[in-house]
């Protein structure tokens, strides 16, 4: 069963691609349709990103969870400083009532309406956080090594 009520899809681009400009001022009008569900982003699950929410926060004020946010230069370096201790802290909780303290109740209410009891659940939560933030660790790693801009469309 599918967990939570969506998925944030993460996109490498160049600086400022993302945005439709239009007129002669080319003033931002959104989003260009073509980013979302784009065939290349990578997924990941909304409730893993609640767990890292106040990363993506601290990292850029413009961190918009129902909407788009670009993160470009020292953001990205912020970005990764914070989600790889996260990513450890996380990988290293060994019970479902360590866990619990990193994550909110509306996440393991999510795990327990898709997936059963947190109780029972709550390996499977953790792991699957573990492997989406190293994708998410890779693709910020990607921006930055291309000197790139992430592009982060929320649900």
């Amino acid at each position: 069963m599918k967990l939570g009520v969506g998925c944030f899809d993460f996109l490498v681009l160049p600086e400022g691609e993302c945005w439709d400009r239009r007129g002669t001022l080319q003033v931002v009008k959104g989003v260009k349709s073509e980013y979302y569900h784009h065939p290349e982003a990578t997924r990941i699950n909304e409730c893993v990103v609640w767990v890292v929410r106040e990363a993506l926060e601290a990292s850029s004020p413009r961190f918009n969870f129902y909407y788009v946010t670009e993160f470009t230069g020292d953001e990205l370096r912020e970005l990764a400083d914070r989600l790889g201790p996260a990513r450890t802290l996380i990988e290293r909780c060994v019970s479902a009532d360590e866990l619990a303290t990193l994550v909110s109740t509306y996440v393991r209410g999510e795990v327990e309406d898709s997936w059963g009891p947190w109780k029972e659940q709550w390996a499977r939560f953790r792991d699957l956080t573990v492997h989406s933030l190293e994708q998410l660790l890779e693709i910020v790693a990607r921006a930055r090594s291309e000197q790139r801009a992430l592009l982060a469309i929320g649900i």
